[in-house]
Parts: C-alpha cells; structure tokens; sequence
C-alpha cells in the first residue's frame, strides 16, 4: 500500500481499530515511513479500563499497540489503579519516537451514560495539521464528536 502511494503526497490515515489488539503499532511505524503523514486514532478506553488487570497475566493482546509494555511496566511498577494512564502515555512515547507530536486536543469520546469509549488522538509532524486539529477539536466544535 506505501508503494503505492507517490513520494511527497499529503496523507490522513484514520485508525478505527474495534479494541487495542488491533492498534498495531508495527502498521503505525511502517505508514510512518511516508514524510507527509498524519494520524487520526479512536484510541479504546472502554477495551484498555476493562481488560488491562487481565493483561497482565498470560494474555498479551495489547502487546501489538504498545510492544514490551510489560517488561517497561515491570520495571516502573506500576499502581494497578495507574496501570490505565500509564500504557495509554506508553503508547504515545512509542509514537512520539518515531518523530510525531502529539496535538494538545484529545477529545474523550463517552458514551451516554458519561462513560469512557476512546479518546480521539491525532498527531503529525508539521505544525499545521495541528493547528487545524486543534482549533476544530475544542470549544463549540466538539459537538462534531458526540454520538
């Protein structure tokens, strides 16, 4: 699909993964490799709150977000009741390697009875694309964003 795409073109990829088992970071890095990208992410709140405690044991479906979140957490213990934040500013320190900034509007998406689903994340290289994000993704405008 990257080859298919021509050198220099501006590029919005948007990630809808149904739960973080398919927020693959390696598809992350691999789309990062274009010079003009930006991103838009439904990051799971509701899959990250509700299944993290099991994470920690046997299972590993989080493992192709964040990779080594595990041995990192291992090494900072990590509070259970901090475990949530902590692999969500994990992953963005992963993205924030590969040379992206992170934009200062991350609206948190509920549901109606005001519980958490995903935060919508989006981060880019450029300052432009940011700023633009920023100014739709506050104020007034965050209405575009309820269900």
């Amino acid at each position: 699909m990257i080859k298919a795409i021509p050198y220099g073109s501006l590029c919005l990829a948007y990630l809808d993964p149904y739960n973080l088992k398919y927020l693959s970071f390696s598809i992350i890095k691999a789309l990062a490799a274009l010079p003009k990208i930006d991103f838009v992410v439904h990051f799971s709140l509701m899959d990250l709150n509700r299944n993290i405690d099991i994470e920690l044991g046997e299972r590993d479906r989080f493992s192709d977000a964040s990779p080594d979140w595990k041995i990192r957490e291992k090494k900072e213990s990590i509070s259970k009741a901090n475990l949530g934040t902590w692999f969500f500013n994990d992953w963005t320190n992963l993205i924030k390697q590969l040379g992206f900034k992170f934009s200062e509007e991350i609206p948190l998406i509920t549901n109606s009875q005001s519980g958490a689903l995903y935060y919508l994340v989006f981060f880019s290289r450029n300052e432009f694309p940011d700023k633009i994000w920023n100014d739709i993704a506050k104020g007034d405008t965050l209405g575009l964003f309820d269900n």
